[in-house]
């Protein structure tokens, strides 16, 4: 599976061309990512509408910056009931990540 595309822009800009502090922060998004997606991927299953909620507003911002727009797109799909994307998402979300731990090793 191909890992979903993503940009560092962001991350650079806010870093302001310090090397440590980017890494730092694509750190710090890859463990929070990870955190949010297998804790939607759970409301998902559970069908709890409103913890699926919640954790999309906590997911967006973070999909945003990367401009990860193949998963937000599968957010959205699974918000609204369409849980057949569900393990894409789990696949794609595990790649992303391991994407942005790597990308903080390469910077």
């Amino acid at each position: 599976m191909e890992t979903p595309s993503f940009s560092l822009e962001f991350f650079r800009q806010s870093a302001g061309g310090n090397i440590h502090f980017m890494r730092r922060l694509l750190k710090l998004t890859a463990q929070e990512l990870s955190t949010y997606f297998d804790q939607f991927a759970n409301a998902v299953q559970e069908g709890n509408r409103q913890q699926i909620a919640r954790l999309r507003h906590k997911l967006h911002p973070h999909l945003e910056a990367l401009q990860a727009t193949e998963l937000e797109q599968l957010v959205q799909k699974l918000s609204e009931g369409q849980l057949q994307w569900l393990t894409i998402f789990q696949q794609k979300a595990i790649l992303l990540c391991k994407a942005i731990q790597q990308a903080s090793h390469e910077v």
